[in-house]
């Protein structure tokens, strides 16, 4: 399921080219962080905070970049549970200007005191610069993600 996935992401990925270059300009794993945002990890029940992740090319280059799914993930869960992506078989091409981010924001408010798990993560994405087409299987692949951070939810009355 995998391979069939990742050879239909290739595909995608070829049907977005539009010219042919031999000296593709291959981004790598420092081309991009992913960084959480995270105004506090000690919140009152009733309490709204907003928690953000942005995946940030840190390049001067355009690239397009292809996921089976949205690219930036952001989750806060209670403590010892999993969240499960669905994987569809669309192609979501985004842009991310040079310099630029591509961000998830979540509103988090509980009124259950406890332990919360705020983690981050990116799908697996393919990378090309512009219009440059790529050869299938020269595709660099990239994820990234972020330990997940503890945020404690106190009662109103502590």
């Amino acid at each position: 399921m995998k391979k069939a996935a990742l050879a239909f992401l290739l595909l995608c990925l070829a049907a977005f080219s539009s010219s042919s270059n031999d000296s593709y300009p291959v981004p790598d794993l420092y081309s991009f962080s992913l960084e959480l945002t995270v105004p506090k990890t000690t919140i009152r029940a009733g309490e709204k905070v907003t928690f953000t992740a942005a995946l940030k090319n840190l390049t001067g280059k355009e690239y397009t970049l292809i996921s089976l799914q949205q690219v930036v993930w952001l989750h806060i869960l209670p403590e010892g549970c999993e969240y499960m992506p669905i994987v569809v078989s669309t192609a979501y091409p985004t842009t991310i200007e040079p310099g630029g981010s591509i961000t998830e924001t979540r509103d988090f408010q509980t009124t259950i005191p406890g332990t919360y798990i705020l983690s981050s993560y990116t799908s697996e994405f393919g990378v090309k610069e512009g219009s440059i087409s790529v050869p299938p299987g020269t595709i660099p692949m990239f994820r990234y993600s972020c330990e997940g951070i503890p945020i404690t939810v106190v009662a109103e009355n502590e």
